[in-house]
């Protein structure tokens, strides 16, 4: 499986933006977007992007078909181990 991925140059400047879906969650993980930056044919980072857990609440309750999906999101960004590894500011 793929889920939504794809690929996009950046602008002169290194800049990129896109607009996706706001991302669901599964067990044992916070919400989060997986991202890969490849600077030349050798050189990748890859990482992670974390939301705000009272934003992922938010949304989560009410935004249809977030609101719909059966079982509550059991990992905060405190609870998730990555997100913990990332330090403060991804909580």
């Amino acid at each position: 499986q793929t889920f939504l991925r794809g690929w996009q140059k950046t602008d002169e400047s290194g800049i990129v933006s896109f607009a996706t879906i706001y991302p669901g969650w599964y067990r044992g993980r916070t919400t989060h977007i997986h991202f890969k930056i490849f600077l030349d044919d050798s050189s990748t980072m890859t990482g992670q992007l974390f939301f705000p857990d009272a934003l992922s609440d938010q949304i989560f309750a009410t935004v249809p078909p977030y609101a719909e999906r059966a079982g509550k999101r059991d990992t905060s960004n405190a609870r998730d181990g990555i997100a913990r590894r990332a330090g403060p500011l991804a909580q």
